[in-house]
């Protein structure tokens, strides 16, 4: 038998992709292969038209999913701005909610820590990186300076 050319093999592997959609499994595919056409291939072959489809299943699946997730984006989008217009602020905070959690944006708080400026400063002081002396000349504040000092454990020079 002649080597397949590239239109046939298109066809062979869309053949294949839609036995896939309807749930075949390699063992069906391949009996389907060798019962029903005259491809005359040998498993492996086919083992190649099995992941060809299945990468165009793969690329079409993202595509669906990214046209998908753009779609429900904006409709939630639009609702927020005509939920706005009549100013219904609980659909617009469940409008928002929903597009923060389909864009990842919502957030476990469990694990979000909020640092301040004290905070820091105390990881400083800790770390010997500002001393009582410095700390005063920077912020001329006695009371301040000994409860971060206090804070970070470190006595006051």
């Amino acid at each position: 038998m002649s080597k397949a050319t590239h239109s046939e093999i298109l066809q062979r592997v869309n053949t294949i992709y839609k036995l896939l959609l309807r749930g075949a499994s390699r063992q069906e595919i391949l009996q389907y292969c060798t019962n029903e056409t005259e491809w005359g291939v040998k498993d492996r072959t086919i083992d190649i038209y099995i992941a060809r489809a299945r990468e165009y299943f793969n690329e079409r699946t993202q595509i669906a999913r990214d046209t998908e997730l753009g779609n429900a984006i904006q409709r939630y989008e639009l609702l927020f701005q005509r939920a706005l217009k009549v100013q219904d602020y609980k659909t617009c905070i469940q409008a928002q909610a929903r597009i923060d959690k389909i864009t990842g944006l919502e957030q476990n708080n469990t694990n979000l820590r909020i640092t301040t400026w004290q905070d820091e400063a105390i990881e400083s002081i800790k770390r010997g990186e500002i001393s009582y002396n410095d700390f005063m000349f920077a912020f001329d504040d006695e009371n301040l300076a000994q409860q971060l000092f206090r804070q970070a454990g470190v006595p006051i020079e």
